[in-house]
Formats: structure tokens, C-alpha cells, sequence
């Protein structure tokens, strides 16, 4: 069964919540949106202007954020990541390092106290898991495959800024997610997110299908995921009675809220619920499905 480790940071939740902001995501804080705003556009600009990829910048960011503490080096790795040539990136990571380090001042005024507030923040979630999440990855491993879960995981809670969120990185066997005191959707408890994360490691790592390209992989497994997490917690009740929510699930998890996906989702459940087709052909039917949306 997987191991979990229990982490917090308080300085991983400046840089999850200034890729919040460089995503658009609405935050449910009107304020710090407006105190972080400034610094995440001119950032953005810079990277616009030299024709790098903001999103590979700011999941480098994120994911180094939460073991690296020098923003200097950070920048650097995050920059390489989104395509920077070595003629540049010194210059680059030390303008856009001052504003990482704005950034941080911002939030810090925002939550003085977050150190001290996260662990405490991550209570619910982490009984929750206690309770519930084992069963969970039994019934995700029974409608998967016992292997495809990773022996260990450790999981980041940072300060919720979007109403809910999180992502994982299979490569380093990490997740980070809100530390959210109530579910955001009745429907859809927050433990199931949990669950997903942790269950991405394993899926999404690239050798879990090799039917499927590894560069692919990942968006894919997050994908066949929600219909599998939400069945383990159905067997374990913790969905209303009837609720099958493919799409708030959808729209939480994937930030998608496009109904062709939810569709393309549940129409992928029932082929693989009917117990004709190999999980690992599955993956690769659902892989073309999405490639055809």
C-alpha cells in the first residue's frame, strides 16, 4: 500500500498561488488577486517577450518550490524548463527572481501567520484520508492494476487560493494540494481529489502504458482517473446516494468544464466498466478518444 508522507509549505503556497494567478483561475480572494496580479503579469510578459512557455515555467516553479528555498536557482531550473537559451537565463532569472521575491513579501503581508496556520488547516483532510483513504486505493488498484500505485507519495498542502486545487509531479512522486477545511462540492469530497492526486503518481508515471506516448501519458491518466476515483468512493459511500458527478468532478479536478469532455469521459467509463477491454487497452482507446476532441 502507499506510503504517504505529510509535508506543509508555506513558501510552496506563494508560488502555487502566483500560478493561480498566471492560469487566470478566479481566486476566492479578491485581495490577494489584486496584490498578486501586478508582479505575475510582468513576469508573464518577460516570458512572453522571449517566446517561452508560461505554463512549463510556472509548473517548474511550483514543483521546485517546495525544495528548493533559493528563488535565484529556482528561476533558473523553471526558465530551462520552459525552453530559455543558456545565453539568457542568467539575466532573466535575476529580474524575474525580484519579483518572485515581491511576490513573496505580498503574501507574506496577506497571511503572516501560514506557517503556523497550515498544519493545523490540514487537519480534516488528513483524517479524512486516514479513514477512507485506504480503502480507496484498494478499489482504485482493483479497477486498475495493483502496480500502477506508487509505493510512496508526499503530499503538500499549501494555503487554498482557488476554491480547491492541487497537482501532481509522477516523476518526483509529489503532490501538492489545498488544504481545504470543508468540500467544496457535496458531492464531490475533497478526499476523492486526494485520492486522485496520489493515484496520477503511478498512472501518469511514463512507464505505467506503453501504449501510450509518455509525453501524453500524464493528461491522460488525470482524465481516465475521474470516473475511476469517483466509483472507489461510491463502494465506500462516500457519494450521495444515486450521484454519479462526472462533471463537477470534471470541472473541480481538471479545471475542464467543457461538457464534450465530461462526455467523452463517461462514455470511456462504460466500455472499461464492462470488463471486455484490458486496462492498459483502455488507456490507449481513451488517449485516441481525447486526441479526436
Amino acid at each position: 500500500m502507499t506510503k504517504v508522507s505529510w509535508k506543509h509549505s508555506a513558501a510552496g503556497s506563494v508560488l502555487y498561488a502566483a500560478a493561480a494567478v498566471a492560469q487566470n483561475l478566479p481566486l476566492n480572494d479578491p485581495r490577494l488577486n489584486r496584490l498578486l496580479v501586478p508582479a505575475v503579469d510582468d513576469i508573464n510578459t518577460q516570458l512572453g517577450a522571449s517566446d517561452l512557455d508560461w505554463r512549463d515555467f510556472w509548473q517548474a516553479m511550483v514543483k521546485g518550490g517546495f525544495q528548493s528555498r533559493d528563488d535565484l536557482e529556482l528561476c533558473e531550473n523553471a526558465l530551462q524548463a520552459a525552453g530559455c537559451s543558456s545565453l539568457t537565463v542568467d539575466t532573466m532569472a535575476k529580474a524575474i527572481s525580484g519579483a518572485i521575491t515581491d511576490l513573496r513579501l505580498l503574501f507574506g503581508e496577506r497571511f503572516p501567520k501560514l506557517a503556523e496556520q497550515l498544519p493545523l488547516r490540514s487537519g480534516p483532510l488528513r483524517t479524512a484520508w486516514e479513514a477512507y483513504g485506504p480503502g480507496l486505493l484498494r478499489q482504485i488498484a482493483k479497477l486498475t492494476h495493483d502496480e500502477l500505485l506508487p509505493q510512496r507519495v508526499t503530499v503538500w498542502f499549501v494555503q487554498p487560493v482557488a476554491a480547491g486545487g492541487g497537482d501532481a509531479d509522477a516523476k518526483s512522486k509529489t503532490v501538492w494540494m489545498e488544504a481545504m477545511l470543508t468540500n467544496v462540492d457535496t458531492q464531490v469530497p475533497e478526499v476523492l481529489r486526494l485520492a486522485w492526486l496520489i493515484a496520477r503518481v503511478g498512472l501518469g508515471h511514463e512507464n505505467a502504458n506503453r501504449f501510450v506516448d509518455p509525453g501524453r501519458l500524464p493528461a491522460v491518466a488525470s482524465t481516465a482517473l475521474v470516473p475511476i476515483v469517483l466509483a472507489a468512493g461510491r463502494e465506500l459511500d462516500l457519494l450521495p446516494t444515486g450521484a454519479w458527478p462526472v462533471p463537477q468532478a470534471t470541472q473541480l479536478w481538471l479545471r475542464n468544464t467543457a461538457a464534450k469532455r465530461s462526455d467523452i469521459i463517461q462514455s470511456w467509463w462504460r466500455q472499461l466498466s464492462s470488463g471486455e477491454t484490458p486496462f492498459p487497452v483502455a488507456i490507449k482507446a481513451l488517449d485516441r478518444m481525447l486526441q479526436s476532441e
